[in-house]
C-alpha cells in the first residue's frame, strides 16, 4: 500500500512539474549566472518570445545551433534566450557565448544548472533541446535537435 501511494506521489509531481514547464512565467526555475548570481522565472523579460536552450558548450549540434542564431539575429529582435549548461567549467560558457553572440544584438543569457535540475523544470532534455515560449509565456513548441531560424520564428 505503501509503494502504491509514494508512486502515485511521485506521480503527481512529475505531473506538476511538466504542467509548470508549459508556462515560462509560471515555472519556478533556479539557476546562477555566470557571475554566480540567482536568475529565476522572476528575471525574465515580460512582452518578448523566450527560447530556453539546454546545450553543452563543448557540443558541436549547440555550436551549429549557435551559429544559426546569430546569423538570424535580425529576425530575432523580440527574443530573449536562456542558454542553460550543466557544464561546471565558467570559461567554456563565456567563450561560447563570445564565440556566437559577440555584436549580434541579440538578447542571451548564459545560466548554470548546478543543481541538475533543468529535467524537474522542463521537461527531459539533451544537449541540444530548445523549449519555444511565446510573449505570453505558453510553450508553443520544443525542438530536440538543430533546428534553422525560419522554421522557429512561427512559434514565436
Amino acid at each position: 500500500m505503501k509503494k502504491a501511494f509514494l508512486s502515485l506521489v511521485l506521480a503527481l509531481l512529475a505531473l506538476a512539474a511538466f504542467a509548470q514547464g508549459n508556462n515560462v512565467y509560471k515555472t519556478p526555475f533556479r539557476f546562477k549566472t555566470l557571475d554566480g548570481k540567482l536568475f529565476t522565472n522572476a528575471n525574465l523579460k515580460p512582452n518578448k518570445s523566450t527560447v530556453v536552450v539546454f546545450f553543452d558548450p563543448y557540443c558541436e549540434h549547440c555550436a551549429t545551433q549557435a551559429g544559426w542564431l546569430g546569423a538570424g539575429a535580425a529576425k530575432l529582435k523580440n527574443v530573449q534566450f536562456l542558454f542553460v549548461t550543466t557544464e561546471p567549467t565558467v570559461q567554456a560558457s563565456i567563450d561560447f557565448k563570445a564565440k556566437y553572440f559577440t555584436g549580434k544584438n541579440m538578447d542571451v543569457t548564459i545560466l548554470l544548472d548546478t543543481d541538475f535540475k533543468f529535467d524537474a523544470y522542463f521537461g527531459y532534455s539533451e544537449a541540444i533541446s530548445m523549449y519555444v515560449y511565446k510573449k505570453t509565456g505558453e510553450r508553443s513548441q520544443s525542438f530536440k535537435k538543430e533546428t534553422p531560424v525560419d522554421k522557429m520564428i512561427p512559434f514565436f
